[in-house]
């Protein structure tokens, strides 16, 4: 099987991401982050005052072990072998 890709919906609060990506995931080439994971996203970063983190501000283990979390949140309940992984989220504002 080819390298699975991964997909980021990104928007507004209550912009309608969780329902754009409940609507993709209905393909079986689809797997999706059925819930909000920030806590997996900070990892790594867990100190910093906002939810803002630079490139640069992550480690190659940091980041492989985000994708790594990801993958398995979303292949948790999956059957079949998806191409795509999709997690979604949205921006917050102060």
């Amino acid at each position: 099987m080819a390298e699975r890709r991964f997909v980021f919906l990104i928007g507004a609060a209550r912009s309608g991401t969780k329902f754009l990506r409940d609507t993709i995931a209905h393909s079986e080439d689809v797997a999706e982050v059925p819930y909000d994971i920030n806590y997996v996203w900070r990892h790594g970063n867990e100190t910093c005052p906002h939810d803002e983190i630079a490139p640069d501000d992550i480690s190659d283990g940091t980041a492989a072990h985000i994708r790594r979390s990801i993958e398995r949140l979303a292949l948790k309940r999956q059957t079949g072998s998806p191409s795509i992984i999709l997690e979604s989220g949205s921006q917050r504002t102060c």
